[in-house]
């Protein structure tokens, strides 16, 4: 798919369990993009941002913590970071992709699973998804 060519909405869903992750997300396909992020904000629930090309990550001003999955081009899990705190880096090697996505969001998703990216938005996940 070309640059441009992306959706501008876009959800992410656990292969393994078929829970939505995050209902509406960004996609950040531009350097630019990539580096301004979450900046300056705190993601909401059923949020996501899509870092296209991407192997690391940053949460310099961030106002809270996140939750962060690094994929493989066909979307396997390589690692996740869960509550990374503001004012961090972390990455994987490999990785194709980088999800983000709120704290908390990504409980059940270990290594050696799949995220699938999905033309958006799509119905919130159920309060029961979302730990509450």
């Amino acid at each position: 798919m070309r640059r441009g060519s992306r959706p501008a909405v876009m959800a992410i869903s656990h292969r393994e369990t078929g829970r939505v992750l995050a209902a509406g997300g960004e996609v950040a396909d531009t350097w630019v993009r990539r580096l301004r992020g979450w900046i300056g904000r705190r993601p909401v629930h059923g949020e996501g941002l899509w870092l296209v090309r991407c192997a690391w990550i940053h949460t310099a001003g961030m106002r809270g913590p996140i939750d962060a999955v690094f994929c493989r081009g066909d979307g396997t899990v390589l690692r996740v970071v869960a509550q990374m705190p503001p004012w961090h880096i972390a990455g994987a090697a490999g990785a194709a992709f980088t999800c983000e996505f709120p704290a908390g969001a990504t409980v059940g998703v270990r290594r050696g699973d799949h995220l699938d990216i999905m033309p958006g938005p799509h119905p919130a996940p159920p309060p029961a998804a979302r730990g509450v």
